[in-house]
């Protein structure tokens, strides 16, 4: 008994002792660290994971841009920099330079007007050399999302005295890899680079208004040629990668029918040298984009179209707030979502290949489009709440329609109704998956029969949340949905990962037996794959790792070829995932626990020798 107590004192005194050291090693915090705390925000990876940035500075003061190779072995610091973004070769880095908060705040004190406030400049950092560069009065800039020969950007001067006096912007073309070359254009408003940095799109905005109109132009050998010209607006400037089509909204010229709206989508043929399409009622809140393989372009028809008395003046308008209690949506909810519907489009196509016919995939009915591939595909999910409005006020989760849309026809079938839960499409849209409250259960269904097949109500572990509390049925114990292909699925349970294979509807496979429920631990997959693509199964798939009762966490590698489940790192931390090098090993992630910060780290071969790249709070 004499023995146990000095042992019971003897540990006593060593926590005491552990105590006061670990409390000389770390400074206690207080209200005084609001100041001073740093915090990591934008953090950027480039495409080949070489390279990272990110902005870290106290919330109400000038933070700095930083700017680190995957090895640590190189560090630049842009003072005031943020919105960075590498270019394509990952041998650039384009960032904002934001005026001093000192001198933007002496300037709003002193009623400084909009124009005349500081302004963002424009860094430009070659990567191999160190060189930076910068350039006053930056409004935006671009890289080519594909290419690696130009940057662009917009650039805010004062004109001469003798003219309007007002703001001129110039539009630079700065070469990345002839010395010397550059383009400068002046008063233009707005532009667009194509992804192979081939050609570019402006609008002009001269004090002569007769000079006023949108062209293109060849990046090469600059000489503009007017697609159209006059007073207006010109929207959503595009061209895709080949240079060869030219689109933009515009309202310089007005329909005479009292039906269309003010804008209309234009279509050039640049080899043809003619207007290939002139679509009326086009939306100008639709940003216009090409499918992929360039063979679709998307725009949205306008929902409401506006039409204003030209005999009222503004201040005579009346405006009135009607409801009725029939309506689907309460009146609060309609006021707060009149601006949104007011920008409502249906989304739509150009078949650049069809005689350049157009397609309609969204309506009233099905307001909501997913499409797949990024547009190549030839299945669309659509998605509407329209019969259940009412149930809102009411009822939750809310209920949804989903439709099977065939792209090519733009023709529209009933999938699944009434379902309380987003339903996601397989990767070549032969299958949905969705949850259904009403057993707890994930589904499947089949886009070409419909026939709905239950994957999880035959297996002995649930997928719903043990802890759901909520006045409604439970919800999954995981909302991860993983395709690896169009066949096969992996879903998680609380604790396990199980693969499902759609189209022989077999029974489900827990991947991580052994492992997960039996110990306490939960395994989920993170999705490393590009938007608009799938993970491959011939590729270990990584795996966030959390121990429930410890609070340990990490991750792990699956190999499905040998079903093998191998730790990565594994610690008295919280890990967290962030990204993925698009063209690299290089994977993005932060660590933490009561003493330590969540800087940023990379690891490439080996997670245990991830390098700290950050600093923040040390």
């Amino acid at each position: 008994m004499l023995l146990h107590q000095r042992v019971t004192l003897l540990n006593l005194l060593f926590i005491i002792a552990s105590t006061q050291l670990f409390a000389q090693e770390k400074k206690q915090l207080d209200h005084s660290v609001y100041d001073i705390w740093n915090r990591i925000t934008n953090e950027e990876l480039s495409r080949d994971g070489a390279w990272l940035s990110w902005q870290q500075g106290p919330e109400n003061e000038d933070g700095n841009l930083y700017v680190k190779s995957a090895d640590a072995g190189k560090e630049f610091i842009i003072p005031r920099g943020k919105k960075a973004k590498f270019s394509y070769n990952s041998l650039w880095l384009a960032a904002h330079i934001s005026p001093p908060k000192d001198s933007v705040k002496t300037a709003k004190m002193a009623e400084v007007k909009k124009e005349n406030m500081p302004k963002d400049s424009l860094a430009l950092l070659n990567l191999s050399t160190g060189k930076l560069e910068k350039f006053a009065d930056v409004k935006s800039f671009q890289f080519p999302t594909e290419s690696t020969e130009w940057v662009s950007w917009l650039q805010n001067h004062a004109v001469p005295e003798d003219t309007t006096g007002k703001k001129m912007e110039t539009l630079w073309l700065r070469s990345l890899t002839e010395t010397g070359k550059t383009h400068q254009i002046p008063h233009v408003d707005s532009w667009y680079l194509n992804a192979s940095g081939s050609h570019v799109i402006a609008v002009n905005n001269a004090p002569d208004s007769t000079e006023n109109g949108t062209w293109i132009s060849s990046t090469s050998n600059l000489s503009p040629t007017y697609l159209a010209k006059g007073e207006g607006e010109y929207k959503s400037l595009l061209i895709d990668k080949s240079g060869r089509y030219a689109a933009y909204v515009s309202e310089y010229e007005v329909s005479d029918s009292a039906e269309s709206t003010p804008y209309t989508l234009y279509l050039h043929d640049m080899k043809k040298n003619s207007l290939l399409k002139k679509i009326e009622n086009a939306s100008p809140h639709y940003k216009l984009n090409f499918s992929p393989n360039q063979k679709r372009l998307f725009f949205g028809y306008a929902a409401i179209i506006e039409t204003e008395d030209p005999d009222i003046p503004k201040d005579e308008e009346v405006v009135v707030d009607i409801w009725h209690w029939q309506d689907p949506l309460i009146q609060p909810m309609q006021l707060k979502e009149v601006k949104n519907e007011k920008k409502r489009s249906w989304l739509s196509y150009v078949d650049m290949g069809k005689n350049n016919s157009i397609v309609r995939l969204a309506s009233s009915n099905v307001p909501e489009v997913e499409l797949l591939m990024k547009g190549d595909g030839d299945i669309a999910l659509g998605e509407s709440n329209m019969p259940y409005r009412k149930e809102i006020s009411w009822d939750y989760p809310r209920y949804r329609d989903y439709y099977n849309i065939n792209v090519k026809t733009g023709q529209s079938s009933l999938l699944l109704k009434g379902i309380q839960s987003s339903a996601r499409l397989s990767p070549k849209g032969n299958f949905a998956v969705w949850w259904n409250y009403s057993d707890s259960c994930w589904y499947s269904t089949s886009v070409k029969t419909g026939k709905h097949t239950n994957l999880t109500g035959n297996l002995s572990s649930s997928f719903h949340n043990p802890l759901h509390d909520w006045a409604f049925n439970a919800s999954p114990a995981s909302n991860s949905i993983v395709f690896l292909d169009d066949e096969s699925l992996l879903l998680a349970d609380r604790f396990d990962v199980w693969h499902f294979n759609l189209k022989r509807a077999s029974k489900g496979k827990r991947l991580t037996a052994g492992e997960g429920r039996e110990k306490n631990t939960a395994y989920r997959v993170i999705n490393t794959a590009e938007s608009g693509k799938y993970m491959s199964a011939k590729d270990p798939l990584l795996l966030y790792v959390l121990k429930r009762d410890t609070r340990e966490s990490g991750f792990s590698s699956l190999d499905l070829k040998n079903n093998s489940l191998s730790s990565l790192v594994f610690s008295n931390h919280r890990y967290l995932f962030r990204k993925k090098a698009r063209d690299g090993d290089s994977k993005l992630f932060t660590r933490q626990s009561f003493q330590e910060f969540p800087d940023l780290r990379i690891a490439t071969s080996s997670w245990n020798d991830a390098k700290k790249l950050s600093n923040a709070n040390p």
